[in-house]
């Protein structure tokens, strides 16, 4: 466990075995502020306004090379605003599952302080 890389509460909100909140830790952490980044429309969060991602503004379009672009960029944009502990290297985006009205955002990363990298799924529902 990399405990330089954060340490947050697990979401949803759930409690161990003492009782006590359930913790995340390293790249768990994360993913996790990237689920709830990209899950996040800006204005939600009455404190920090600008926070989130505009991804539901692509809803219900039709899933085309030039929406892929749009995705990739809009995703590149939140991560390098508001997660500041990796640099995005690509994002791509999966439409194999698009009969299902659903595309996975893939997110490859490099850790700043480690050098290390990671990636990231998140599957994002256009209808």
């Amino acid at each position: 466990m990399d405990l330089e890389l954060g340490t947050g509460w697990h979401f949803p909100t759930t409690f161990n075995e003492e009782e006590s909140i359930e913790m995340v830790h390293g790249k768990q952490d994360i993913h996790q502020s990237l689920r709830i980044l990209l899950s996040t429309k800006p204005g939600e969060r009455p404190i920090f306004f600008d926070y989130g991602c505009n991804l539901h503004l692509l809803l219900f379009e039709s899933i085309t090379e030039e929406l892929k672009v749009r995705i990739s960029s809009t995703v590149s944009k939140a991560i390098e605003q508001f997660e500041k502990r990796i640099t995005v290297d690509k994002v791509s985006v999966d439409d194999s599952e698009q009969a299902d009205g659903k595309v996975n955002i893939m997110i490859d990363y490099t850790i700043n302080k480690s050098q290390t990298t990671g990636n990231f799924i998140f599957p994002y529902y256009l209808d």
